[in-house]
């Protein structure tokens, strides 16, 4: 389960920033893979793809490198999200197309699109097969949110209806269901506001206005993907956008930590718990990736800039698990 957003701060800096909530420890850290990097497909023994372009994201290696997320030299990013019950892949390879698995996605993306633009073209080339994911031992449920540097995003879904992108409308994205249905629920909650509701009158009584904040009374405070949906939508529209990077930077953590999942709080059915491990910001205009752990909040930046892709090799960096601080003294 995760949660996603695209933002832009008020000095036109375009985001990417995501949640990653999973029972399952992933044990992901920032990776970078180069331009020109070979990646051998788990679809079919002859299958690989090479990147034509540079990326940095949150990745693990198994036969290979796969990723969660990320963004590329070009200020494309991808973001995978869990999308249980609905996600139906091909179960053959197609001759004439790009073939992929669904946890390979992410990376081939990355590796070859350099805008949505872009994608939207390819999207009818892209066959993603229903290959299993061998840390997870499953045909893993995605779908997708991108964005790129302009702002531009969408959501790309493969159901029993074949592959469906849609523009994001609102800028957000979590799990299960449709993005479709995410769109239509959002109508019930169209009275959500930042300001006082005026209190109505009832024959001849007259009740407090009520205090302030009390236009979003009705706004859900679970953890389901429906409510997280909805409670993103409302403090990305009502946040005051950050005037730089930096400030965009803060909101855009204060937004996410609206639907942080501590743990404990969501447990599963086999007693193991679904929990925040991760939290992300990308910065597509200046290719910068802020990542911080559950067991740390002080968030980790890696650039993408030309001293990184300099680097001909894969670079795995490591991650804080123990909680930092900023310690000041008289």
């Amino acid at each position: 389960m995760c949660t996603s957003l695209i933002y832009q701060s008020q000095d036109k800096t375009n985001f990417l920033a995501r949640t990653m909530d999973f029972a399952f420890e992933l044990d992901a850290a920032p990776v970078y893979l180069p331009k020109g990097y070979v990646i051998k497909s788990e679809v079919g023994a002859d299958v690989t793809f090479e990147n034509k372009y540079a990326l940095l994201g949150a990745g693990r290696k198994l036969e290979e490198y796969f990723f969660a997320d990320g963004l590329n030299e070009k200020g494309l990013a991808v973001c995978a999200l869990y999308f249980s019950d609905y996600a139906e892949y091909n179960p053959n390879e197609e001759a004439d197309k790009i073939n992929v698995a669904p946890h390979e996605f992410v990376t081939w993306v990355l590796g070859n699109i350099a805008s949505v633009e872009e994608f939207k073209k390819q999207a009818e080339n892209i066959n993603v097969v229903a290959v299993k994911n061998n840390l997870l031992d499953i045909v893993v449920p995605l779908h997708w949110i991108i964005s790129d540097k302009t702002g531009a995003s969408v959501i790309v879904e493969i159901t029993k209806n074949g592959m469906a992108v849609y523009d994001n409308e609102v800028h957000v994205m979590t799990n299960s269901p449709e993005y479709p249905w995410h769109l239509a629920n959002l109508n019930h909650y169209s009275f959500l506001t930042n300001k006082v509701t005026p209190a109505s009158h009832f024959y001849n009584f007259k009740p407090d206005a009520g205090e302030l904040g009390n236009g979003s009374l009705g706004l859900p405070g679970d953890y389901t993907s429906e409510s997280r949906f909805i409670r993103t939508v409302f403090h990305a529209e009502f946040t005051q956008p950050g005037k730089d990077t930096l400030s965009a930077i803060n909101s855009l953590f204060h937004v996410l930590s609206s639907v942080d999942i501590p743990y404990g709080s969501k447990v599963k059915d086999d007693g193991t718990f679904d929990y925040t491990q991760y939290t992300f910001v990308m910065d597509l205009t200046h290719l910068d990736y802020y990542m911080s752990a559950y067991q740390d909040t002080y968030p980790s930046k890696i650039s993408l800039n030309s001293e990184l892709l300099t680097h001909t090799d894969p670079v795995v960096f490591g991650l804080s698990k123990v909680q930092q601080f900023n310690v000041v003294t008289p």
